[in-house]
This record gives structure tokens, sequence and C-alpha cells, in this order.
């Protein structure tokens, strides 16, 4: 799989960072957390590594960063505001299984809940937070 770049963009995001970044580099920025994760439209568990949103927020942005959004290759936007990203624990992975995710498969980055703390009962737009194949990290 080719390492393709990820754009960074938005108000918040640190000056000294260059305007797009690879997998690698990114794994070089960011602590990588793993997390057993249930996903909700296959009921399999897997193990997927990659960034807290957290910690892109407090890494790659100034101390004024209040949403996180991420735009996927078909242009789909889901923004994730502060509140968000410090209750629930909601992970950019790049890997599943130890293996990169490959663009077929719903990688190269993806946002999974590890803890599954979305009610998708009560939420109807839970599902909606869960996105692939992102492309572009706004923080703002």
């Amino acid at each position: 799989m080719a390492n393709r770049t990820i754009a960074l963009a938005g108000k918040a995001i640190k000056a000294d960072l260059p305007k797009s970044m690879t997998i690698k580099m990114l794994e070089q920025k960011l602590p990588i957390q793993h997390y057993d994760v249930l996903e909700p439209w296959n009921n399999q568990v897997s193990r997927f590594s990659g960034f807290l949103l957290s910690d892109i927020a407090a890494e790659l942005g100034t101390n004024k960063v209040s949403q996180i959004t991420l735009t996927a290759i078909d242009n789909y936007q889901v923004t994730y505001r502060a509140s968000e990203w410090q209750q629930e624990i909601i992970l950019l992975a790049s890997k599943e299984e130890g293996k990169a995710i490959p663009i077929g498969t719903k990688g190269q980055l993806r946002t999974v809940y590890p803890a599954n703390e979305m009610n998708y009962q009560q939420d109807p737009t839970a599902f909606s937070k869960w996105m692939w194949v992102v492309k572009r990290i706004e923080l703002n």
C-alpha cells in the first residue's frame, strides 16, 4: 500500500507543522494507542492501533483547538467537538490486527470507538461518527 499523505489544516494547527504528513510521520509525532474494538455492523472484535483525537489536538494543535474535522476521500466530513474527545475514547486508527489498513478495507485512517460508549439505540446519528478513508485533519 502506498503511504499517502494526510492533509493538515485549520486555524488551530501548530504553525511549524507541514501542510501534510504520511502515516509514518504521524506515528513518529503522536503516541500510538491499541484497543480491541467491537465493530457494530459486523459484530467482530478487532485490535486497532492509532491516535487518540485528544492526542492529535494536544500534539498537532495550539491550545485553542475546540474541534477536529476529519474529511474522507469522498468529502464526507465529521466534526468532533472538544467535549467529545475529552469524554469519549475516539481513535483515528492506522492499523488493524497490527497491519496497515488498506484503502480498500476502510483505511488508511479510520475512526473507531474502542469503549463502544456510543448508545446506538438512543442516538440514531451515532453511526455517522464512524468514518474511514480519512484524507484530511482540520483543527479549529
